[in-house]
């Protein structure tokens, strides 16, 4: 219910940019953000959501909060390719 309801509020496709994983999260973020951010900043749960840097997140969303969650950042490149 969630990819189909994702897929048809983008036109029948998922975001080609993303992998599986970081599609169900941008859904998730887009359809179910407050149980989504509830759980990320839980106190009363004992798992971690690996949260990739292609995945938009909410403009008004505080990393610092959500304790359950690890963000992935996107190293910048040098010049020859290399980080």
């Amino acid at each position: 219910m969630l990819l189909a309801a994702g897929k048809t509020s983008r036109g029948n496709a998922h975001p080609s940019n993303l992998s599986p994983y970081s599609v169900i999260l941008q859904y998730l973020f887009e359809s179910a953000r407050d149980k989504l951010v509830e759980a990320l900043t839980s106190t009363r749960t004992r798992f971690k959501v690996v949260i990739p840097a292609e995945v938009d997140l909410p403009a008004d969303l505080d990393r610092t909060t959500c304790r359950n969650a690890i963000f992935l950042y996107t190293l910048p490149r040098g010049r020859d390719g290399y980080i």
